[in-house]
């Protein structure tokens, strides 16, 4: 069983159509669906291939892909189109009564002052 990459329903793994959306579902077809969606940093052409390209850090494998646009010949990553992650900032999660706590300290804190 696989998904439908259109509506998400289960099919069954040799469906060329969805029964539910009715799209084109073949490995042909959804490989150049994933293609297209991506566009050169330099020219904005979404002529572009792309190649999993495997990293090895001590025992840990890391999977990148090397996307090569066939209009410009610009060679780039991820981390080139989508930038540095924003995300990887730390934060902190209090549960109910560290809430509780940190908020009677800052209210007695700002009555003192």
């Amino acid at each position: 069983m696989k998904h439908c990459v259109y509506c998400s329903h289960q099919i069954e793994e040799d469906t060329k159509f969805c029964p539910h959306c009715g799209k084109d579902v073949t490995p042909e077809a959804t490989n150049n669906l994933f293609r297209s969606n991506i566009k050169c940093i330099k020219c904005g052409s979404q002529n572009v291939n792309y190649e999993i390209i495997e990293k090895k850090r001590g025992d840990v494998v890391f999977e990148d892909e090397e996307y090569t646009c066939n209009d410009c010949g610009k060679k780039f990553t991820d981390w080139n189109r989508l930038g540095p992650s924003f995300n990887n900032s730390p934060q902190i999660i209090l549960d109910s009564t560290q809430k509780k706590f940190f908020t009677g300290v800052a209210v007695v804190i700002i009555a003192t002052t």
